[in-house]
């Protein structure tokens, strides 16, 4: 192999283990949802699900994250039948009457933007009942809709459906011409907030006729509305209360998304104010509100919307105001973004009663009444009740499951915190390299290992599955017991973790060649078959371990969440990476960075003595080693003696001393080495 495509192998690395931690996920997820699920790569680049087909582009850094998402809106019964069932009649109803009304509106239009109004509201609805499971996740979900979003900033008063993209997004929206929109924007939102997929229906319709309303008003020289208290992803918090708290069983909790409660009492109708179809009132008859499962018969609102209700300024017009109106908001929908906007292909393996189970919920969607705010509340509130169910399962579930923080943090006598670095964006990542020098230590390092795993695949062997013709040839002709089995499987894989003292002692230079050098270890080692981590060990806090863990190839260790400071818990950060390494059955070796003793004191203040810290490092080295884990220690400078390094390292070709000045050079060869021995034994 001449030469080395750096970049497909670090992209076969991220696939691979992408693809096989979705996998996981969508396993688990498919018992909870009691169906069968498929994952399979986006080829075109576009997360979607059509509720058994998952796509996710394994490629993308937030694959994992696009892959719960997806997962999401199975879990929790968004219905695509639905939608377009909903969308196709309402925009029916709309059009006939407009056209009445010598207004008429542009039906394809107004199809294309009811369901971008409808995409982006399930991804908040789904967004914040995922957050009741794993509120890491929802903070990830948010932010990706965040960045998703700032392309579009620049022109979200272009239209209704891309101010609504920018406003869901959860960053500040510029002033514009549409300004005076937003408040009803956020309100829709705060309605879908924990809520189930009917009321996205339900939210959408109330949105498109308070634009009309307040086009209306605009129209009239009306002041704009104040805004409400809702803003997407702030924290709000409705009757589902705090993950991890009970949430009771109320609800038809059979998994099933058809309704079966009545709808609210008819209003009064006001006879001087003409109705327009997407204004119904509820009084036809069956009308239903719930759509999305049977709520509490009392109505409790324990579905949990975010906060109270935000009630819209009253406005009175005419039929001929309203029709034209309606027709400007439909081509106010001009530009809908393709990120909310990809249709879904139906699956084949949807189940018997799927498709009525959808018209029910659009049905009752068309029926019910968007005028009177506290009916509206109410059946939003009855129509969550089986949202209640399918998060209460799932968190049991999850309780259940086991956390994989949680069990390799188990036994480590103090109280570990875990601290996940994400790359700042205002600082140079190359900011420790000598981008010269040690692009060329990276490249005659991968053009090393690539030679061993060359030769190590061309190895031939007594026993295996592929035949090498010349091989057998060759015995065949001489008689002699050749080899003649070529193996090209890789093997058990190699796992390499490094973690570096981040006490006070190790600022300055030691942490911009230990940055420098962790750098170079993750270029170098990134293939398919290699997992290596780095992270960081500190004590700030008296009975506290924090250990910072860093995105391979991109360890910024000056970042505002991995300064240095307090002292050096060495014996708690090895059995934490201890605990991190032990399961497989891969080439496990870990690297332990330090420049001075062990330092560390329990939560009531008292300190260890500095030899009973060393034996517990003693003691933490031998288990790793018992398990087959290689332990490698490094003193960085000459604040311990060579006897020090012995007691807890054991003989010294387990240890090494190395100078500030070569650190990174040294410690680069070090973990080299350890990785070419791996090569050649395999």
């Amino acid at each position: 192999m001449s030469s080395i495509d750096v970049d497909a192998l670090r992209g076969a690395k991220t696939e691979t283990s992408t693809k096989a931690l979705c996998y996981k996920t969508v396993d688990v997820f498919a018992g909870l949802c009691d169906r069968k699920l498929w994952l399979k790569d986006a080829r075109d680049g576009m997360p979607k699900t059509n509720g058994y087909l998952i796509e996710v582009p394994f490629k993308h850094e937030d694959a994992y994250q696009y892959c719960e998402h997806e997962i999401s809106h199975i879990l929790f019964k968004s219905d695509f039948l639905a939608k377009q069932e909903f969308i196709q009649e309402y925009s029916k109803k709309i059009g006939q009457v407009a056209k009445k009304a010598g207004h008429p509106v542009n039906e394809r239009m107004l199809r294309a933007g009811l369901d971008a109004i409808i995409g982006v509201l399930d991804d908040e609805r789904v967004i914040s009942l995922w957050g009741l499971l794993y509120r890491g996740s929802e903070a990830i979900m948010r932010r990706m809709k965040a960045d998703e979003s700032l392309p579009h900033m620049a022109r979200a008063h272009d239209d209704f459906v891309t101010l609504f993209l920018c406003v869901a997004s959860g960053n500040e929206v510029p002033d514009g011409k549409l300004s005076r929109y937003i408040p009803y924007m956020l309100e829709a939102l705060r309605k879908v907030h924990q809520r189930d997929y009917f009321g996205c229906l339900v939210a959408a319709k109330w949105l498109v006729v308070q634009l009309v309303s307040e086009l209306v008003r605009q129209s009239q020289g009306e002041d704009p509305p104040p805004m409400p208290d809702f803003r997407p992803g702030a924290g709000q918090q409705g009757a589902f209360g705090a993950a991890g708290g009970s949430l009771g069983s109320t609800g038809s909790g059979d998994g099933d998304a058809s309704g079966g409660s009545d709808g609210p009492e008819t209003p009064e109708s006001d006879p001087g104010v003409p109705k327009m179809p997407w204004e119904d009132d509820g009084s036809q008859e069956g009308s239903g509100g719930s759509g999305g499962g049977a709520g509490d018969d009392e109505g409790d609102g324990a579905g949990g919307g975010g906060g109270d209700a935000w009630e819209p300024p009253e406005v009175q017009s005419s039929l001929e105001a309203r029709s034209k109106a309606m027709q400007n908001v439909v081509q106010g929908m001009s530009i809908a973004p393709k990120e909310v906007t990809g249709e879904v292909t139906e699956s084949k393996y949807k189940r018997r009663g799927e498709q009525q189970t959808a018209s029910r919920i659009a049905r009752s969607a068309l029926e019910a009444d968007v005028k009177d705010t506290g009916k509206l509340e109410t059946v939003l509130d009855r129509s969550a009740g089986q949202m209640r169910n399918i998060v209460e399962r799932a968190r049991h579930a999850v309780r259940n499951a086991p956390n994989h923080d949680d069990s390799i943090r188990r036994d480590a006598y103090a109280k570990v915190i875990f601290t996940d670095v994400l790359p700042s964006p205002h600082r140079d990542p190359h900011a420790t390299l000598d981008l010269e020098k040690d692009a060329d230590t990276v490249k005659r390092l991968r053009a090393t290992f690539t030679r061993v795993i060359g030769r190590r695949i061309n190895r031939l062997e007594e026993a295996g599955s592929q035949i090498d013709i010349p091989a057998l040839i060759e015995r065949r002709m001489t008689g002699e017991p050749l080899p003649v089995f070529r193996v090209d499987a890789f093997g058990r894989g190699f796992k390499a973790l490094v973690i570096v003292d981040r006490s006070t002692s190790m600022q300055g230079r030691r942490t911009a060649q230990a940055e420098r050098a962790c750098k170079i270890i993750s270029q170098a080692l990134d293939f398919p078959f290699v997992d290596r981590k780095v992270w960081g060990f500190q004590s700030l806090k008296d009975g506290e371990v924090n250990i910072t863990r860093f995105k391979p190839g991109q360890e910024l260790f000056e970042s505002d969440a991995a300064m240095v400071g307090g002292v050096t818990p060495l014996h708690t950060a090895i059995r934490v990476g201890v605990r991190e390494l032990e399961d497989g059955t891969d080439r496990k070796h870990l690297f332990v960075i330090s420049d001075g003793y062990p330092v560390y004191s329990r939560a009531d203040g008292a300190s260890f003595g500095t030899k009973t810290l060393m034996g517990f490092v003693k003691q933490n080295v031998m288990d790793a080693r018992q398990k087959g884990i290689g332990v490698t220690g490094v003193l960085i400078g000459r604040d311990m003696g060579s006897k020090s390094m012995a007691f807890m390292f054991g003989p010294s070709k387990y240890w090494r001393v190395m100078s500030e000045q070569t650190f990174a050079t040294d410690l680069v060869q070090l973990v080299s080495g350890a990785f070419v021995e791996y090569l050649r034994g395999r």
